[in-house]
């Protein structure tokens, strides 16, 4: 069963897209402004599961809790970029567009060679304030497409290698 979205916000049209690309000072991947336009936030069921591309062993994978809307101010999309980019705590070509349980994000790169590469940004290792490297951003896919459709139900991660 596919990933699959429960209690979004009402769909997005392309003016509601464009304002949050404004706030963000970013345009978004097409991959992902397709996705907005039928997801406005909510919360993940089925195959939202993922692991790590480059990377086995413990903690190398989670999976979606929540998916930030654009529409609402708290929580949204362009309120989780500014805090976590205003702080340092993001790079700034880093969206968050989704959570884990834990409070962990999941972000969408905006702009450099790897734009439309999704992350996962581990708030357990963030870097000691004044350093400069984000030792704690671990790539999950390389495209958003390849982010969904590599996602699987839960229970099958526990059966792959570590």
């Amino acid at each position: 069963m596919p990933l699959q979205i429960v209690d979004s916000h009402e769909p997005l049209d392309e003016k509601q897209i464009a304002d949050l690309e404004r706030k963000i000072g970013y345009g978004l991947p097409e991959e992902y402004r397709a996705f907005l336009k039928k997801h406005n936030g909510g919360y993940a069921e089925g195959e939202n599961a993922f692991r790590y591309k480059h990377e086995r062993g413990p903690y190398t994978d989670s999976r979606i809790n929540h998916l930030f809307p654009v529409t609402n101010e708290f929580g949204s999309l362009a309120e989780q970029y500014l805090r976590f980019s205003r702080e340092g705590r993001i790079p700034k070509k880093l969206l968050p567009f989704a959570n884990d349980a834990f409070g962990n994000l999941i972000c969408i790169s905006l702009a450099g060679k790897d734009r439309g590469a999704v992350y996962f940004w581990d708030h357990e290792n963030e870097p000691d304030e004044g350093e400069k490297e984000f030792h704690n951003i671990h790539l999950i896919a390389d495209t958003f497409a390849e982010f969904v459709s590599g996602l699987v139900a839960p229970e099958t991660l526990r059966n792959r290698h570590r």
